[in-house]
């Protein structure tokens, strides 16, 4: 009597792969190494720690692959199938194909991705291993300049320091950012004011008191990103704003910073999401909602890309009635004033004619801004102060000024995802404002922007504006 194998041994054969080899594990072991001295000498915060948690994902998916491929190939074709219509017919065995094991490709592929994720902190860090295991030898080979094993030290300091000294100054700046914030906490006229209706709360401050000059307006930086790229993958590189247009406005968002490309799709570099329709219909959607909400829309060509086709008439023919145009009066004016034109939209081609002076759209030079790039929150931090105090004031200025509270990260650092980086300066949004004020220079801050917006940043913009309204300020 013949007896078939069970489908739950055949499961469970499935995972029964052979011993590792002794190269493999060799391999392994040399990773292992890599990575005990590269994590022993260095250090993240929680934030980029996570961050490297996710490469980590990304680096062993290959692996996964690959047993997924070896535990299918060795599983019996009756149990696969077994709930197919076809269950009932004769199925033949067909026995897993001869070949090497996954195990050395899977590994030999983990020491090759390592070594790349890792290639600048290995160098950095056998430095760092060595100079901890013989600390007097360090000034002693430096005294010793004609010794071959000085020189070797010099030459390796000399090649690779950058990564130490980027990892020490990022680390400095950040606790001189927690250490001003500790000393001059969060406190300006009118800070605990939280409107109770963020999606209408220019009318909750009174349209017929509101002129736009006196408005703090709280924007976002590359706002059309939350769909950027492939999940997982090539977005965490380019998002900077995790919702929808419309939703940005919802909680207070007023001013908009959309990059385009030639097919008019928006982009962040060589990413794309989608179509600028997509933002023009939210914006709409919410113009239909509310009936006082001014919008500052900047749309921009992306650097390196081709402006599209004919697009100013494009976005004449979009908005229509509701855009206001291009007037050096309108800073003076309240926003009852302006209604019922809702949108002051800026256009910045890269090729195609500026948009002319007292037309529907605004040109480039109405919408200033100074970009800093760096991803050291205080040297951003106070490079946007220093920047800030040499405009003119809010009062007597026919353009619009803009701070951006981010900063961007560098190639020279293995941490390159935009959330952990623009994480070290987002919560000291507050701080910037107390910072304004407590300098005098708080009349010159007319438009605040920020990646991964959230409601305290608004109600903080909010804040300053009714206090202007209210002289406070």
């Amino acid at each position: 009597m013949a007896y078939g194998r069970s489908q739950t041994s055949s499961f469970l054969e499935g995972f029964s792969l052979s011993p590792l080899p002794y190269p493999v594990l060799l391999i392994l072991a040399v990773i292992s190494i890599f990575l005990g001295i590269s994590w022993y000498s260095s250090y993240d915060s929680a934030v980029e720690e996570a961050e490297t948690q996710f490469n980590w994902l990304l680096l062993v998916t290959p692996i996964g692959l690959l047993l997924l491929v070896k535990l299918l190939s060795s599983m019996d074709p009756d149990w696969l199938f077994s709930m197919s219509p076809l269950g009932n017919r004769r199925r033949t065995y067909y026995p897993p194909s001869e070949g090497s094991s996954p195990w050395g490709v899977a590994a030999f592929i983990v020491l090759l991705l390592v070594l790349l994720q890792y290639q600048s902190i290995f160098r950095d860090s056998w430095l760092i291993y060595l100079l901890h295991l013989h600390p007097d030898k360090e000034v002693e080979e430096e005294e010793r300049t004609n010794s071959s094993s000085s020189s070797f030290l010099l030459t390796m300091g000399s090649c690779f320091p950058k990564q130490i000294e980027r990892r020490k100054a990022i680390s400095t700046e950040r606790k001189t950012m927690r250490d001003l914030h500790q000393s001059c906490g969060e406190d300006f006229p009118a800070c605990a004011l939280r409107p109770t209706d963020r999606k209408n709360w220019m009318a909750g401050l009174n349209p017929e008191k509101i002129h736009i000059h006196k408005i703090l307006w709280p924007g976002t930086h590359d706002s059309a990103t939350n769909k950027i790229g492939f999940p997982c993958i090539t977005r965490p590189f380019a998002q900077c704003q995790t919702l929808s247009i419309y939703q940005q406005l919802v909680i207070g968002t007023r001013v908009l910073d959309i990059r385009v490309q030639k097919d008019r799709r928006v982009c962040h570099g060589i990413l794309v999401t989608y179509s600028i329709d997509v933002v023009i219909r939210d914006i709409k959607k919410f113009l239909s909602e509310t009936k006082s909400e001014i919008i500052l829309l900047e749309i921009r060509t992306e650097y390196g890309h081709d402006d599209p086709p004919d697009f100013e008439q494009y976005l004449v023919n979009q908005f229509g009635e509701v855009l206001i145009h291009q007037d050096d009066n309108v800073f003076n004016k309240t926003i009852a004033e302006l209604s019922p034109k809702r949108i002051i939209c800026v256009w910045k081609p890269r090729n195609s004619p500026q948009p002319k002076a007292g037309g529907v759209l605004w040109s480039s030079g109405h919408l200033k801004d100074d970009w800093i790039n760096t991803d050291l929150p205080s040297t951003k931090f106070e490079s946007n102060l220093k920047c800030l105090s040499e405009q003119p004031p809010i009062s007597t200025r026919t353009f619009f000024y803009r701070v951006e509270n981010t900063v961007t990260p560098q190639p020279d650092y293995p941490i390159v995802c935009v959330k952990p980086v623009t994480g070290r300066i987002h919560e000291y949004a507050r701080l910037f404002i107390t910072q304004c004020f407590s300098r005098g220079i708080v009349d010159r801050l007319q438009i605040f922007s920020t990646d991964f917006i959230d409601e305290d940043f608004v109600d903080a913009c909010v804040a300053v504006t009714y206090s202007r309204i209210e002289r406070k300020a």
